[in-house]
């Protein structure tokens, strides 16, 4: 049946008005229409560029170094500006060296420059931390679903014995024992030594990030099994095979792309822990090493100096810091979550 004339503009109007868009472009335009997921991108955003940019900011004066200690400017007040003496001994005192905006600790060091580098440290223990736990425990995960059998069977008794052991607990005894080799570093020889060298340059990071990555991959890996387990079996994975498709083929070109998303999200919701965990354990003095500044070894120097009664700017700006973090990458999940779903599709 012939179509009319007058019917052709309405289909073209229509198509014009709907155009057409991909699975990555909607799901981007649901998490955009979702106002805590963009306010939330961009104070991540904001934290990303801050830390990227600390020791430029720096070199131009904006901040202080964060380990430089101004004499006289202990526990300045916030707003008031650093005097360091009077080093040519003429009676006049120097001219102003620097002025605090969030004040000085109890060595006379700047607490916005040390909360600034301390969001590079959160940020860096967010990134590494979910890279690595994602990495192995996608292809841990993807290995044992796909070949299932006794190579399933003894990959997961591995996983569910590793369960049993608290992760808390290890991650600390790890740290203790990474300190030791720290303070006897002169006595450690070969790949102890290596390794001691490595984190002393990255500031107590490269302990942190192993202690961090030796068990959070676990969950990460059951649930990328049990994402190959509802996949393997369906209909474009058998055509693939009836055509001749090798295993690598299957697992990269067919099963990855439809169980990455869920593993992404679930990681992005666990980002929050990894800069808990950091906080604590540099609350605890077993973080980053001093003088490199970190949020939760903040807290504690604060809790130390009595901040909870006389001086609770430095309490509470490196937690108000710390909590506003943590709630921007749950933010951000959740709508990350709500934008990867297909059935959210209609709404």
């Amino acid at each position: 049946m012939a179509v009319s004339d007058s019917a052709k503009p309405l289909v073209l109007a229509e198509e014009e008005h709907y155009p057409s868009r991909s699975l990555f472009q909607d799901s981007m335009r649901r998490l955009f229409r979702n106002r805590a997921a963009v306010v939330s991108i961009v104070i991540i955003g904001f934290l990303a560029v801050l830390a990227l940019t600390a020791d430029i900011l720096q070199g131009a004066g904006v901040i202080d170094n964060y380990a430089t200690q101004h004499r006289g400017s202990s526990l300045a007040e916030p707003l008031t500006c650093a005097v360091d003496g009077d080093k040519d001994g003429d009676g006049v005192p120097d001219p102003v060296q620097f002025c605090f905006l969030f004040g000085a600790d109890r060595l006379g060091r700047d607490l916005f420059s040390r909360v600034v580098y301390g969001a590079r440290v959160s940020l860096l223990v967010a990134v590494v931390g979910a890279t690595i736990s994602l990495s192995i425990g996608t292809v841990y995960g993807v290995v044992s679903g796909f070949y299932g059998g006794k190579i399933d069977n003894g990959m997961m008794r591995l996983v569910d014995f590793l369960y049993g052991i608290p992760m808390l607990p290890l991650i600390i005894i790890m740290q203790v024992y990474f300190r030791g080799l720290r303070e006897h570093a002169d006595q450690v020889g070969g790949l102890g030594l290596t390794m001691v060298r490595i984190d002393q340059s990255m500031g107590g990071l490269f302990f942190l990030f192993i202690a961090l990555g030796l068990l959070n991959w676990i969950g990460m890996a059951r649930m990328a099994r049990g994402q190959v387990l509802s996949y393997k079996q369906k209909e474009f994975v058998e055509a693939a095979r009836s055509i001749g498709a090798g295993d690598r083929r299957i697992i990269f070109t067919h099963l990855l792309p439809n169980i990455i998303g869920p593993l992404i999200v679930a990681e992005a919701l666990a980002i929050p822990g990894y800069i808990f965990t950091e906080a604590m354990l540099s609350f605890l003095g077993l973080g980053v090493n001093p003088p490199t500044p970190s949020w939760g070894a903040l807290i504690t120097n604060a809790i130390d100096e009595g901040a909870i009664k006389f001086r609770t700017h430095l309490l509470l700006i490196p937690a108000f810091a710390l909590s506003v973090t943590t709630l921007a990458f749950n933010f951000f999940g959740d709508g990350l979550r709500d934008a990867l779903d297909p059935r959210m599709a209609g709404e």
